[in-house]
């Protein structure tokens, strides 16, 4: 939300559907600057900007038409509004017991949701793609088997909305989510969903910077999952610690016959930790 402090502007009132209102149009060529910040426990976050002159006329004012706010007009509306906004901190304050703050930096969307509850979360999250919204709900009433989702996850929401289908979805065989750029907590997700998925055999995630640590969370889902045959996780920026997680996986995992990980940043010393606890098995192997 922004408070915003002018000087100048046009009273659109009588064109509002809410005429109960003091609506002000802000001009084109207005320069502001951002005075400070107000986070509430609720997830409201408050920008404060205030009019400032422009080193330079940005454009010519276009005051003095029948219409326009006169200076004593403004100040009163100003002063109106400070009371209103300041009445709204005031009370949301100390309603969350919580103190306005200088300079406070956006929360991001998936840390913050290790500390909001599920309502919040709910509340706070983007809605989903609308092709992808289609997808879940196929998935969740067993309409797929065969599904390609690579380059098509648009947001960390559809990540995770395509990670809990998967938990409830007792149809799908194949699942191709590479080049989305899932991250971590993508990989995070979709190895939770591994670990309950029944019916999954074939899984792409590859070219998703999922890093040390989704390897270390899909190698957790592979001790557990009964079911996955084929993984391919190429180009994950997966280091020497992920590897270690998949070799000793792979010590426990009797069901996986295919496993592609090249093109990571693996050590010779850690391929060949895999190849080790890949050896008995005379399948194909791409390390």
């Amino acid at each position: 939300m922004f408070c915003i402090e002018c000087q100048n502007g046009k009273l659109i009132t009588p064109y509002s559907l809410f005429p109960a209102e003091n609506e002000i149009l802000l001009l084109p060529g207005s320069y502001f600057e951002v005075s400070g910040t107000s986070d509430f426990h609720d997830g409201l976050h408050v920008i404060h900007v205030k009019e400032i002159s422009p080193p330079y006329a940005l454009i010519e004012s276009p005051f003095a038409t029948d219409n326009s706010i006169s200076q004593g007009a403004r100040s009163g509306l100003s002063v109106e509004r400070k009371k209103d906004t300041k009445d709204i901190l005031q009370k949301a304050e100390e309603t969350q017991g919580k103190k306005t703050s200088i300079g406070t930096t956006p929360k991001d969307d998936w840390q913050h949701s290790n500390t909001m509850t599920t309502p919040e979360y709910k509340d706070a999250k983007k809605p989903l793609s609308k092709d992808i919204e289609t997808t879940v709900d196929k998935l969740k009433l067993g309409q797929v088997d065969v599904l390609d989702l690579s380059g098509k996850l648009a947001s960390k929401e559809d990540t995770m909305a395509i990670a809990e289908a998967l938990k409830i979805n007792k149809t799908l065989t194949e699942l191709g989510i590479s080049e989305n750029n899932i991250s971590h907590q993508g990989a995070m997700a979709i190895a939770e969903a591994l670990k309950i998925n029944k019916t999954l055999t074939r899984l792409w995630i590859s070219e998703n910077n999922i890093s040390h640590q989704g390897a270390m969370a899909i190698a957790e889902a592979l001790k557990i999952n009964e079911t996955l045959t084929k993984l391919w996780t190429y180009k994950n920026n997966i280091s020497d610690q992920g590897a270690m997680a998949i070799a000793e996986a792979l010590k426990i995992n009797k069901t996986l016959t295919e496993l592609g990980i090249s093109e990571n940043n693996i050590s010779e010393e850690k391929r060949k930790g895999i190849k080790r606890a890949w050896n008995k098995r005379s399948s194909s192997l791409y390390c």
